[in-house]
């Protein structure tokens, strides 16, 4: 591109470019999911840079941390334009708030999610969400709002989770499109020898295990079996859904105040296991309630004598003792089961049915759309947060399955 006397001269993927300029022409966002060194986050910055070259403008770009801030993004840039961060032409800078500003004044800016929360006015001409997996929801959330009008934006990200990105921006439309390292010619020799062999030795695995998840993941950027939400079959309904369902109410508690921190929760869970259905709601759900407080959000509900399923660790026996002599409420108590592996048991047992939360358990939907698999060493496991609501879920169905022939889940 030439201008001002200033040449920057790009190689650019025309698969890229070429689904840029679609997904714009209709108003879309451009969602770029994909394997590693697939060369997502080097063509948007290019589409963007080419753009803002031509046309005064302004760009905002998100990240999670400052070291890929510093380390990739801001190192891809100066590769781009092929500047030191000396020239006259472009500054770069790299330290303090990192900018970058153009000949004609456009102007790229930086938000890093890990100590960046500052607002921005609404007049961005380009919105970029680099891996945007790797932070909460509320960051694009709150970046979004600086978009002006007829702004653009490029979400990225490789789908080790599908977390947030997957509920709010995707919705398995003709504006995603999935690469792998196999659609980067530029891709370094040396990680293509790396993901060819683990494509070779993942291509033929089972699924499940952790050879065909690296191979779906990193060598062909799809969703694995083992890949995001840990409940990705979830959808919002009324509350008139739930009241109405005839199935049997059952209620389920995980206590966290007594250990510290995490919230005490209550659900109300209706199975229909024809359909395929279990309806939730949010009793209660807070870490800064007293047992007076849960007995009387339990006076609530109406009372038909439910299941009652608690959690029996962090003093769980005691406090349903206290709970029943406050509230007087004959439900059928009975303590939880757990065990080594009933964790990821209950959660595959419950991601055979598509769950229907009310809209009002504002904190389940929440803990949904954080609750994912997260890589520990080799192993692939449930984060350990985000799940309060899930226990809770687990410990009722749990007992559903036990004790459905019973007089009292039916």
């Amino acid at each position: 591109m030439d201008g001002r006397g200033i040449t920057v001269r790009m190689d650019i993927n025309r698969r890229y470019f070429s689904f840029f300029d679609a997904t714009f022409a209709k108003g879309d966002a451009c969602i770029c999911q994909g394997g590693r060194r697939a060369g997502k986050t080097y063509a948007i910055l290019q589409y963007i840079i080419l753009q803002l070259y031509n046309a005064r403008g302004k760009a905002l770009i998100v990240t999670d941390t400052f070291a890929r801030l510093r380390d990739t993004l801001l190192t891809d840039i100066i590769s781009i334009l092929g500047v030191t961060g000396r020239n006259d032409a472009f500054h770069v800078i790299t330290h303090g708030s990192p900018h970058v500003r153009f000949p004609n004044g456009s102007l790229i800016s930086f938000v890093c999610a890990d100590r960046d929360t500052r607002g921005y006015s609404s007049d961005r001409d380009f919105l970029f969400f680099n891996e945007a997996i790797m932070y909460d929801y509320s960051i694009y959330r709150n970046a979004l709002l600086s978009g002006g009008d007829n702004c653009k934006v490029f979400i990225d990200y490789n789908p080790y989770t599908r977390f947030w990105v997957q509920t709010e921006a995707i919705d398995e439309g003709w504006n995603k499109l999935i690469t792998s390292y196999r659609d980067n010619p530029k891709c370094p020799q040396s990680a293509r020898k790396q993901l060819e062999k683990q494509a070779s030795d993942g291509a033929n695995a089972e699924p499940g295990t952790l050879a065909r998840y690296l191979y779906d993941v990193e060598c062909c950027g799809i969703d694995s079996s083992l890949s995001g939400l840990c409940f990705p079959n979830v959808e919002a309904c009324q509350i008139s859904d739930y009241t109405q369902c005839a199935e049997r109410e059952i209620l389920a508690a995980d206590w966290g105040q007594v250990t510290g921190g995490d919230p005490d929760v209550i659900v109300g869970m209706k199975i229909d296991d024809e359909r395929k259905r279990i309806y939730v709601r949010e009793i209660y759900y807070s870490n800064e309630g007293s047992d007076a407080d849960i007995a009387e959000a339990l006076k609530a509900i109406s009372f038909t004598r439910q299941p009652f399923i608690f959690e029996t660790a962090t003093g769980g026996a005691n406090r349903v003792a206290n709970i029943h002599s406050l509230n007087g409420l004959r439900y059928h108590f009975m303590p939880a089961v757990k065990g080594k592996g009933s964790v990821m048991v209950g959660i595959r047992n419950l991601q055979e049915y598509k769950l229907l939360i009310t809209v009002d358990s504002i904190n389940i939907l929440m803990e949904q759309q954080n609750y994912k698999y997260v890589l520990d060493g080799d192993i692939l496991k449930p984060i350990d947060k985000w799940n309060h609501a899930f226990d809770a879920l687990r410990y009722g169905f749990d007992a559903w399955v036990k004790n459905r022939h019973k007089a009292i889940f039916n």
